[in-house]
């Protein structure tokens, strides 16, 4: 049968050496097809509560639940509700900027960044979804099913952070702006340290280096950040599964990663590693370079 075929083949998965684009053809090719159902009608009430609500948790929450669809009643909510209400929240201003770059929108882009830079407060309000995986209802579902959410569960805390990335990119390396070229370093140049004083994930820390690198920041500094990228990619590649991903003491391990993950921000767990490791920053980024030549690129 397809499943046995599959989870035979899911025996020959191997790390790839820090090769992200191998990783992703072997989850692909080796990942059982588990039926999930569409979440977004479950959204629905949640949005009749943001529309009637002046939490900016509330809203934000709503926009989440009902991204890449704008049917039905998540046609009726957007990011201009929640900057209503959370007007000095850079991570909003960034998501807005997002939204500009989309309608190829540059002067609403150029002033949606100037406001990030102004910003008082850095919250993305991703609400916690750890609750869900602990539930009884998912404990009760098979350890696949319980991988399968577990994922979709990552993706939803995953997905919020990427506007950043997708805003600043061409505004701070090569995109038109109306602004000059000192203006625009200036104002990159107080995104990338917000990022890097606020945001919790690998990728904003991403888009702080590049920025960086790129404004001529001390090479000290930029080397200590690059350090603490090496042993967050490191670490990501070791909780990789190896051999077969889809046995059960497999699934178990990889199930109690994904909680793991729901409860602690990345940088959080890079604190950890480095900790627990009982090596100095930098000695544990040289030993991830040298065990996944990959983060060296």
């Amino acid at each position: 049968p397809e499943w046995s075929r599959r989870i035979e083949d899911g025996g020959k998965y191997r790390i790839c050496g820090g090769d992200l684009e191998c990783m992703a053809k072997l989850i692909n090719a080796n990942t059982p097809a588990v039926a999930m159902p569409d979440l977004k009608p479950a959204a629905e009430p949640l949005v009749k509560l943001a529309l009637t609500s002046r939490d900016p948790n509330i809203i934000a929450a709503a926009i989440y639940a009902c991204k890449g669809t704008r049917a039905g009643l998540c046609g009726t909510i957007s990011i201009t509700d929640w900057a209503a209400v959370d007007a000095d929240n850079a991570a909003m201003w960034l998501m807005m900027a997002n939204d500009a770059v989309i309608r190829n929108d540059t002067s609403a882009r150029d002033d949606a960044l100037r406001r990030a830079a102004m910003a008082q407060e850095y919250d993305l309000r991703i609400p916690s979804l750890a609750s869900v995986m602990e539930s009884d209802l998912v404990r009760a579902q098979s350890p696949l099913l319980q991988f399968e959410i577990g994922n979709q569960l990552g993706m939803s805390n995953f997905s919020p952070i990427l506007p950043a990335g997708f805003a600043l990119t061409p505004y701070c390396f090569h995109g038109k702006t109306v602004e000059s070229g000192e203006v625009r370093n200036a104002l990159c140049d107080t995104l990338a340290n917000k990022l890097l004083q606020h945001d919790e994930s690998l990728v904003g820390l991403s888009i702080a280096i590049a920025i960086g690198a790129k404004l001529g920041w001390d090479a000290s500094r930029l080397q200590v950040l690059r350090d603490e990228k090496a042993v967050g990619l490191g670490w990501a590649y070791d909780a990789f599964p190896s051999g077969n991903m889809f046995s059960c003491s497999q699934l178990a391990q990889s199930n109690l990663l994904t909680q793991n993950v729901l409860v602690k921000s990345e940088r959080q767990i890079r604190r950890e590693v480095v900790a627990n490791s009982g090596k100095s920053l930098a000695e544990l980024a040289n030993e991830y370079r040298v065990r996944y030549p990959g983060l060296s690129k």
